[in-house]
């Protein structure tokens, strides 16, 4: 249970600070490094969670499903997160007018 943990909270909280203390005058750049750490720990995580798990038939099947799960965890804040900043930049702007 803590390897998960551990998976888990060391890129997120390590790759987070790193991010935020050498990239904070470049959003965007950060914001795509940001989402590279969460598609990497989605990796991470789905990766040791198929090791452990005795279903899994081979290492193929663990990485494949580790590599869906990067990639989603990759591609969703980088869709996401622009469409989240335009619409709450649109309503700030009709909440100030």
């Amino acid at each position: 249970m803590w390897v998960l943990f551990l998976t888990a909270i060391i890129p997120m909280v390590g790759g987070t600070f790193l991010i935020t203390k050498y990239f904070q005058t470049n959003q965007k750049l950060a914001a795509f490094f940001l989402a590279l750490i969460i598609g990497l720990t989605f990796f991470a995580f789905s990766f040791v969670g198929g090791l452990m798990d005795g279903r899994a038939s081979s290492w193929q099947q663990i990485f494949w499903f580790a590599t869906v799960a990067g990639i989603i965890g990759f591609v969703v804040p980088v869709i996401f997160v622009p469409i989240y900043s335009i619409v709450s930049h649109t309503i700030n702007n009709m909440q100030s007018k």
